[in-house]
């Protein structure tokens, strides 16, 4: 295996998934593209996810140990060790689709320009529930293209980055070590701000949700909105277009008013104080941040704000699961039956 050979690393960082690892590799193995290489990175685990890796014998596949530092550091020495231009970070509980690389790799000869690439997804949890995730708001509602939209349309790319091209990680900077949570979402900000984003709506990944020790499954008491805007509030200390600064200040809001809902819907009251004052610092106390107190009151509420993404990629699921039925969502119905 020659570097010129390879297209795409993809990166996994690994901690305490002995029962999903081998899953995640093999669909990475499985794929329509195999101009790949494979770095895993063990994070300190303590059970037998490494043994397993390291049984599999195809010569892609390169393994590397670490002492326990958070997946963000996990990450940061896959990239370092990565020998494409192309890096796709993914988690060891998660899998892609076996067109995903084709994908990207379409994608990515379409957009040349663009810092990243990435696809919708499907969302799963540990009880068989599956929703389509998708988001065309960031596409001006486009099926594909170069996401114009970014800091004022909603999210894109839920499960980490997508494919980010490694000049454009090296200049945007590693994965911040200071984060126990919203790595991903600080990552993503950086490269929007920086680079650009090609997305296509066709969903090739599968980001299993609720599993244990996994992101998904992280609780507010390690997620810290402060670290996460600093970083945000960094730019806007730059100089920067005004524009530019004014979106950064439209999507700091967002993300504000995001943990602020998720903070009173899971039942964190103190939580959710702190971040209202640290709101009314940034952007007053008028009507509207009236109006979000009176919502921010009622953790039930919350939980209903938290769950309009189900009307909005209705449709979606209804073409993907029933018209348009993929072939994984087919197999999994016939192991059931």
């Amino acid at each position: 295996m020659t570097s010129n050979s390879i297209q795409f690393s993809v990166i996994i960082p690994l901690y305490n998934k002995e029962r999903y690892v081998a899953r995640c590799i093999q669909s990475v193995l499985a794929q329509t593209r195999q101009d790949f290489e494979i770095i895993v990175v063990n994070d300190g685990s303590t059970d037998h996810g490494p043994d397993i890796v390291r049984q599999m014998t195809d010569s892609r596949i390169r393994y590397f140990h670490k002492e326990n530092g958070g997946v963000s550091s996990a990450r940061n020495l896959g990239a370092r060790e990565a020998l494409s231009g192309l890096l796709l970070f993914l988690d060891a509980d998660d899998e892609l689709l076996p067109h995903y690389l084709e994908a990207v790799a379409e994608l990515a000869e379409k957009y040349p320009k663009a810092g990243a690439y990435g696809t919708a997804c499907w969302f799963v949890k540990a009880n068989g529930w599956i929703r389509y995730g998708g988001n065309k708001g960031p596409l001006e509602g486009k099926y594909e293209g170069i996401v114009t939209n970014f800091f004022r349309g909603g999210h894109i790319l839920w499960y980490v980055c997508g494919v980010i091209r490694k000049e454009v990680f090296e200049r945007v900077g590693p994965f911040d070590l200071r984060l126990t949570n919203g790595q991903d979402a600080d990552m993503r900000f950086r490269l929007a701000v920086e680079s650009s984003f090609a997305y296509t709506e066709d969903p090739q990944i599968i980001w299993h949700i609720g599993i244990p020790n996994s992101l998904s499954q992280a609780g507010l008491q390690s997620f810290r909105a402060d670290k996460v805007l600093s970083n945000h509030d960094k730019y806007l200390a730059l100089s920067l277009p005004e524009e530019l600064k004014s979106n950064i200040r439209e999507y700091t809001r967002r993300s504000l008013i995001s943990a602020l809902t998720v903070s009173s819907a899971r039942g964190f009251p103190d939580y959710t104080r702190e971040l209202f004052e640290d709101y009314k610092k940034r952007f007053g106390y008028g009507v509207q941040a009236r109006l979000w107190r009176l919502v921010f009151r009622w953790p039930a509420l919350c939980r209903v704000l938290l769950n309009r993404r189900r009307v909005g990629t209705l449709l979606g699921y209804v073409w993907y699961t029933f018209v348009r039925s993929p072939e994984w969502i087919k197999a999994r119905r016939r192991t059931q039956e």
